[in-house]
């Protein structure tokens, strides 16, 4: 039975009065008339899909996923909820399929990265919900990599930054994410498409990476990193094809500085994680920076710059199927 709000009025109609009334065998003393209205409004309800985790590995095989009504409760009442479907859906070409009945929690064992679409009644309206989750041949070793969707934010700010294997080469723009979890582990990824080819510095107020919620940030460096040429000096890797706005060059400079192609993070990169680290604030969160070939882990908490460089673990993104994105 759906909650909601209900409201009753009576809609009243003239009055009557009869003497000598309200004895055996006489009337009543007033008589009414009109009718009656009741209303009743759907209690507005949301559907929650969280999964235990949003990465699996061998180390880490199964996932959980839990289903429920946002808000639980409505009163004193619980917010209806049925579940009708759990529907997983491979990245690779296959053929959906159904899993764990109605049963409000569902856990599996997943071979390939894929979407679950967990379809239910939230208070009598149906509604479906996705997360995507992805399978790794191994962990990366970075706790947050290997379990929260950092890997899919990441690549879907690679894509809106130009694919580097599929690229708009008059317009490859950094773009930066911020990744923000509840307590529930409900997680949302926010990508800041940039106003000028090759920056990735965040929209003017920037979000302060230091707030509760924000688990982790990165951006993209959507170029393959610079190779040391033949007679000196270094070339674009992608030099045949690579066609690049007069403003994505560093001031001054033409090869081997320019945004976005350096092989490991730019200390420009850890100037901005280095400027979220203020006495009476909370310490930063961890920032990721992409590239074609790597992933560069720069560690948060509260580190001297120099410390920081020194402690950023290079994780390569690795090759065909055991690809990591």
């Amino acid at each position: 039975m759906p909650s909601g709000a209900v409201s009753a009025i009576w809609l009243k109609g003239p009055l009557t009065q009869t003497s000598q009334c309200d004895a055996p065998g006489k009337p009543t003393c007033y008589t009414f008339t009109g009718s009656h209205a009741v209303t009743v409004t759907s209690a507005d309800a949301e559907l929650s899909l969280v999964p235990s985790r949003y990465v699996v590995h061998p180390g880490q095989p199964s996932v959980t996923f839990t289903g429920s009504a946002l808000p639980s409760m409505w009163g004193r009442h619980s917010m209806p909820f049925n579940t009708q479907r759990w529907t997983w859906t491979p990245d690779s070409a296959g053929t959906p399929t159904l899993y764990c009945a109605n049963q409000p929690t569902c856990t599996i064992t997943p071979q390939t990265s894929a979407i679950m679409t967990l379809t239910a009644l939230v208070n009598g309206v149906e509604k479906s919900q996705s997360v995507h989750i992805r399978v790794l041949c191994a962990p990366t070793g970075d706790p947050l990599l290997d379990s929260l969707p950092f890997l899919d934010g990441l690549r879907a700010a690679e894509i809106a930054s130009g694919d580097p294997d599929l690229p708009n080469q008059s317009d490859r723009r950094e773009h930066f994410l911020i990744l923000q979890c509840d307590s529930s582990g409900r997680c949302i990824s926010s990508i800041t498409e940039l106003a000028t080819p090759c920056g990735a510095t965040p929209a003017n107020p920037p979000p302060r990476l230091d707030v509760p919620d924000i688990v982790g940030s990165g951006h993209t460096h959507p170029f393959y990193p610079l190779l040391p040429a033949a007679g000196g000096g270094y070339v674009f890797r992608d030099s045949a094809t690579v066609t690049l706005p007069d403003n994505c060059w560093l001031p001054g400079a033409r090869p081997p500085t320019t945004r976005g192609s350096e092989p490991i993070p730019s200390a420009a990169d850890y100037e901005f994680i280095q400027s979220y680290d203020q006495p009476g604030y909370p310490a930063p969160a961890p920032h990721y920076v992409l590239d074609p070939e790597n992933i560069f882990a720069i560690p948060g908490g509260s580190l001297t710059p120099e410390a920081r460089v020194n402690s950023t673990v290079t994780i390569p993104r690795g090759q065909g199927a055991c690809r990591i994105i």
